[in-house]
């Protein structure tokens, strides 16, 4: 075998000569077309430093918050009943706060930025930074952690950890993208714009519902309990819901039938994927039957979706009694119906067999006539929101691009 291969560097030299000379020119040639990028790839490492010390020493700060996996601040639900709060961290405006813990579990790292002007504190457990760096905002760095590509990137460094947590020297080894500081306050500032709009639309939406609820309570409010307790009040009467309405479960959608894009798949908590078939083509009235953080609360659908098993649509015979019983179920603490005893469950006979104050028709009609108006305009700024969703969350993936 040596020989043959001797004898061929002897026959075919020029062969091997040609292969160098082109290996040698490639190399000569790659570096000129290389294409540099337009920003600057830097190791977070060496632009943040690590809060130890930042306790709530004399105990003055006592709003309590958490991070939660959608990246935002949000108040803790922890009971602190006889915690000694000095021992808890004080988080002030542009620190970040991160759980490190089960990163991989989750597949996100909860991190947020804190944007307030009064500190809060938070759980010792969670690592909070800030920014050394001047050639950073701290609202870019917000935005890059938010990307699909920096969960991916701590997933693959949490694999390796115990329990699929993550390690500070792990998380400063993670790679960002850096572009120059104008370029940065651009970004962040079409950012806040759309942010800006969103909250417009969903405070004009909180004000639009809080209106129509006024309405409904100075109409009917000073009738409902009356006619429960079966007073005689003029064209009300005491019914129980299933007079009213049939019932129907949600359904799990089948794997098969999941697509893309296509039919809003809908469990009562928001749309959650979509699908090739739709279980109804017109807007159901709803009942959340089971999760801890909304058994009980009421629901319109999208016009055209599949319901998961996570609620019970409740078929109404008359449509035109949407509105009325809409905002009256919204109202009448349908929580108290939970039968379930591990898990928050509430049953098709639970809502029949719930009884309700009716008012006359004629007025339940020209209530629905109020509500309708002001459901598609909330439903228009819905959609709008929705849009800019997608936009700012397609924005931050192109980061770094």
């Amino acid at each position: 075998m040596d020989n043959v291969i001797l004898q061929f560097l002897i026959t075919r030299w020029w062969i091997l000569l040609i292969a160098i000379a082109a290996v040698i020119m490639l190399i000569k040639l790659v570096p000129r077309y290389k294409i540099a990028p337009p920003d600057t790839a830097l190791i977070i490492s060496g632009l943040m430093r690590r809060n130890y010390k930042v306790r709530n020493a004399d105990g003055s700060v006592t709003n309590l918050l958490g991070v939660s996996i959608d990246k935002h601040f949000m108040p803790s639900v922890a009971n602190v009943i006889g915690t000694d709060l000095t021992k808890y961290k004080v988080v002030r405006r542009n620190r970040f706060a991160c759980s490190l813990m089960q990163v991989s579990r989750d597949h996100k790292m909860p991190i947020s930025r804190y944007d307030e002007d009064i500190p809060s504190i938070i759980s010792p457990a969670y690592v909070m930074f800030e920014l050394t760096s001047d050639d950073v905002l701290p609202e870019y760095l917000e935005l890059w952690t938010q990307r699909a590509e920096f969960d991916r990137e701590a997933d693959f460094y949490a694999v390796g950890g115990v329990r699929g947590n993550m390690t500070w020297d792990e998380l400063q080894g993670m790679s960002l993208v850096v572009p120059p500081i104008e370029e940065q306050r651009a970004i962040v500032a079409r950012h806040r714009a759309i942010d800006s709009r969103i909250n417009a639309l969903r405070q004009l939406n909180d004000k639009l519902a809080a209106w129509r609820k006024h309405v409904f309570e100075h109409q009917f409010g000073q009738y409902k309990a009356g006619c429960l307790e079966g007073k005689s009040i003029n064209g009300w009467s005491r019914v129980q819901l299933g007079n009213l309405a049939d019932f129907t479960y949600g359904k799990m959608v089948p794997a098969s039938k999941r697509t893309e894009r296509g039919v809003p798949v809908y469990s009562g908590y928001g749309i959650t994927g979509y699908c090739k078939e739709a279980m109804f083509t017109e807007s159901q009235l709803i009942v959340v039957a089971r999760g801890v953080s909304g058994t009980g609360n009421v629901r319109i659908t999208p016009e055209k979706c599949y319901l998961t098993n996570l609620s019970i649509a409740v078929l109404l015979y008359d449509r035109t009694d949407m509105g009325y019983l809409f905002e009256y179920l919204s109202g009448d603490n349908l929580i108290s119906l939970d039968s379930g005893s591990a898990q928050s469950m509430i049953t098709i006979g639970d809502l029949s067999a719930r009884h309700i104050a009716l008012p006359p028709k004629e007025q339940v009609k020209k209530f629905n006539e109020i509500f309708q108006p002001i459901k598609r305009m909330m439903d228009a700024n819905e959609s709008e929101i929705e849009i800019l969703a997608r936009a700012k969350s397609a924005y931050v993936t192109a980061l770094g691009r």
